[in-house]
């Protein structure tokens, strides 16, 4: 079934399963009426306001291309958009990550409260659009529903800069989401699943430096290979990609 005031957002950055992405798409058991991809804007708050300038249907549904879909996601994600009712903005479903387990992940969304909205170059641009549609009188939710899987990298270089991610965004936005996060790295540690120091480390780092969105992928490279280097020297205790 094909709904006609359904469109879908993939949001594309080079990402190695993106074929496998779209077939989620397509063997979607409700489908949208178009798909539009939004590839290689820089940094992350133009791609999200190109995708705003892209919305043509009343509803949109934005999907990272690290994601392979379940079959009844968009129709789950419609069903929840239409039980929480006009108030609601928007609506997030969970996707299934192999490092940090059920995260936040697909989005579904009313046009009409976004096409119009452009968002600054700041850390956390997903949270600052729902805090300005919050001043507005409207509400947004993440169910818990998983709907898909995560397949993004996990290399030592991905996980430290992500983490120096959540820590910028913990210090900007000082939300308990991130301290649940953190929460779960614990956990990965206590397995004995070395990336976590990694990942703590780059989380301390993000607390203490700017709060704007890089550009492009050399994101925190030079501090990269500097952690990498302390790594091959033994000094931060990681022996591979995971033990």
């Amino acid at each position: 079934m094909i709904i006609g005031n359904l469109e879908c957002m993939v949001m594309y950055t080079g990402e190695p399963i993106f074929n496998d992405c779209m077939k989620g798409i397509k063997n979607q058991s409700v489908k949208a009426s178009r798909t539009s991809i939004v590839k290689d804007f820089f940094p992350l708050n133009e791609s999200i306001n190109e995708r705003h300038r892209r919305m043509e249907k009343e509803i949109s549904i934005k999907v990272d291309a690290d994601m392979i879909l379940y079959p009844d996601c968009f129709k789950i994600l419609f069903e929840q958009l239409k039980i929480a009712g006009e108030k609601y903005w928007g609506i997030s479903a969970m996707v299934l990550d192999p490092f940090l387990g059920e995260i936040g992940g697909v989005h579904i969304q009313r046009s009409q409260y976004l096409k119009n909205v452009r968002v600054p170059n700041v850390i956390g641009c997903d949270r600052w659009l729902a805090e300005q549609m919050k001043d507005k009188g409207y509400l947004y939710k993440e169910v818990p529903i998983v709907v898909g899987v995560h397949k993004s990298d996990w290399s030592l270089e991905a996980i430290f800069k992500r983490q120096v991610r959540v820590g910028q965004k913990h210090a900007y936005f000082g939300s308990a989401k991130y301290e649940d996060i953190v929460g779960r790295i614990k956990k990965k540690w206590d397995t004995g699943d070395q990336r976590a120091y990694l990942a703590l480390v780059g989380y301390h780092f993000g607390l203490l430096i700017s709060t704007k969105e890089e550009k492009g992928k050399d994101f925190m490279q030079d501090e990269w290979e500097r952690i990498s280097r302390l790594i091959d020297k033994g000094i931060i205790p990681i022996s591979g990609e995971k033990v």
